[in-house]
């Protein structure tokens, strides 16, 4: 990206302002998950939020702090986030939107108002859906080739 921005004109500019949006949405998506950890914690046990905030704290900097001393437990955390929870999270939310939550709470909840997109959503979220994550992730652990 700094290549792009040197040949940009102002890209000195652009490229400030670029790194600082991405600064803010990486600061913000951090604040949006270390704030559901620590209400989690809060239901869980009882605990004042300063306490869990804390708690979540000193958990997120020993997580880094071991994975910024070895890349090879950085390379397993990336690999096991990335190819097996990420992608078995998306079939897991696909296969309870589709045939748990039912599509009529989905629709509702999304507000779809044409009845040709509701028919549309049930064939993508009850069958397409996990079919294809399935095989992406069948294929990404090395299972399908």
């Amino acid at each position: 990206m700094a290549n792009v921005f040197n040949q940009m004109p102002a890209g000195i500019l652009f490229g400030t302002l670029f790194y600082i949006l991405f600064f803010l949405a990486a600061l913000t998506s951090f604040i949006g998950a270390f704030e559901g950890i620590t209400a989690w914690l809060r239901d869980l046990f009882n605990i004042p939020r300063n306490k869990g905030v804390f708690i979540v704290g000193i958990v997120v900097m020993l997580i880094a702090a071991v994975s910024s001393a070895s890349t090879k437990i950085f390379l397993i955390a990336d690999y096991i986030a990335n190819n097996i929870f990420l992608i078995l999270g998306a079939l897991i939310m696909s296969i309870f939107v589709g045939w748990v939550w039912k599509i009529p709470n989905f629709i509702k909840a999304a507000a779809v108002e044409s009845k040709r997109s509701e028919n549309l959503w049930v064939f993508l979220i009850k069958y397409l859906a996990p079919v294809v994550i399935l095989v992406t992730w069948l294929s990404q652990l090395g299972i399908l080739k």
